[in-house]
């Protein structure tokens, strides 16, 4: 054999490691998985952002190899880097798979399931994260299925329409989705404009006081030079005061007689209005025929967090009735007619309460207590950490961030809706009547 290097490079490097791309791909280890199902693997950027360590405990030395060859880029050949990368791979999807068997309540009796990484908290959030991606994608993997079966029967008019009908929830979740983003953008400009007003506002109120000190300094020297004459000048005032007081009540002086008749007469004027009075903040005074005296009551704007709703709905909002005193009153929305934007947002907010109430009597059940069912504050944080699961918020910057109107309603929509008797039935007609509309319209 010839003594020099060799020049078909090609042959060495796959006589050294055969194509790694070819074998993700075959393997079902895509990134993107362009070439299989990825259900279990929508949590994907999830994983590699904030639950690594539940990647790096599967193996333990695969950390600190990553960390000495890919981070650090100390030298090794590339079949090294090529088995450390496969390995990392497969351990994101031995993770994915594990979360989906727990979503899905399968192989639940599984040794593996008892040792650490998946019996600890960190991997049921990261289970309740997958679990939320898959409810928001949901809609349009069914309505794909549903147009697959569909073509595969040969039956072409229903699959088009399907195909349609989850067309039409995509575009709609993407419109969603914009208009989230534009609403936070939109808060978190308008904050820093209020916080640069306010520190503007402080500057001149401390500009003033100031001011005014200097003030209140040379008018108490000029107090101290004329006191003397003031005093004697009050005294006089004093004087001539009491004179016309005195002369202005001999002129009307009354009898006793038409002084006292006069005083019961008012007060029983003043007993007989207060009777059949009404007040907003006593329910038996409404009149249920007639809510005419609701048409200009508005509700909390922008809630941002659970606690507000409730105490909305059960306390109330400026001063406000109860939003469920009002809903039990008017039965049916009747204070409400002809306002639909304000019914939407009264929807969203008996789904929360739903919600809470459903929370409380699992509550109740399991504590075997015999008084009446309560929703507490532990209620409405537990469901407050739903959303921020929702949102992906773990840190405390995440969660305030999340504590807006926009996190609410998308916690609303895709969270709790689905999860409503009947929403699936009620959403394919809403579907079905939106396709003929768009046919309609071509």
């Amino acid at each position: 054999m010839l003594n020099h290097a060799e020049s078909d490079t090609t042959r060495v490097h796959y006589a050294t490691a055969p194509p790694f791309q070819s074998v993700y791909s075959l393997a079902g280890f895509n990134k993107f998985g362009n070439d299989f199902d990825v259900i279990h693997a929508l949590a994907r950027k999830e994983l590699e952002d904030s639950y690594m360590g539940l990647v790096f405990a599967l193996v333990p030395w695969l950390q600190e190899a990553w960390e000495y060859y890919m981070i650090k880029k100390n030298a090794c050949d590339h079949t090294k880097r090529a088995f450390l990368t496969l390995v990392l791979t497969s351990c994101k999807c031995f993770v994915e798979s594990a979360a989906q068997f727990r979503i899905d309540n399968i192989h639940s009796d599984l040794e593996f399931f008892n040792y650490h990484p998946f019996n600890s908290t960190q991997f049921e959030e990261f289970t309740c994260i997958l679990r939320n991606k898959q409810n928001e994608k949901r809609p349009q993997r069914e309505g794909m299925n549903r147009a697959l079966q569909y073509f595969e029967r040969g039956d072409v008019q229903n699959g088009m329409s399907a195909f349609g009908n989850s067309t039409v929830k995509a575009v709609e979740n993407t419109i969603s989705l914009v208009e989230e983003r534009l609403e936070q953008k939109l808060e978190q400009k308008l904050e820093q404009k209020l916080n640069n007003m306010q520190n503007t506002l402080n500057k001149s109120l401390n500009k003033l006081c100031k001011v005014v000190e200097k003030t209140g300094r040379k008018g108490r020297r000029n107090d101290d030079d004329s006191s003397d004459s003031s005093d004697e000048e009050q005294e006089d005032v004093e004087d001539e005061e009491q004179e016309d007081v005195e002369h202005f009540s001999k002129r009307q002086r009354l009898p006793a007689s038409s002084s006292s008749s006069s005083s019961s007469s008012s007060s029983s004027s003043s007993s007989s209005s207060n009777v059949g009075s009404f007040s907003k903040d006593d329910p038996t005074t409404w009149n249920l025929k007639d809510a005419t005296w609701l048409n200009r009551m508005m509700i909390q704007p922008k809630p941002t967090t659970i606690k507000e709703v409730h105490d909305e709905w059960e306390i109330g909002w400026n001063e406000n009735p109860p939003l469920g005193t009002l809903e039990e009153k008017y039965p049916r929305g009747k204070w409400r007619t002809k306002r639909t934007a304000l019914g939407q947002e009264i929807g969203r907010r008996r789904i929360i309460m739903t919600a809470l109430h459903n929370a409380a009597v699992e509550r109740h059940c399991q504590s075997n207590d015999s008084g009446d069912i309560t929703i507490t504050n532990g209620d409405t944080d537990q469901l407050q950490q739903e959303v921020y699961v929702h949102k992906n918020a773990t840190t405390e910057d995440e969660k305030s961030k999340a504590r807006s109107y926009a996190a609410l309603r998308s916690f609303v929509d895709k969270v709790l809706r689905p999860k409503q008797e009947g929403h699936s039935v009620r959403s394919l007609k809403m579907s079905r009547v939106r396709a003929k509309g768009l046919v309609n319209g071509n």
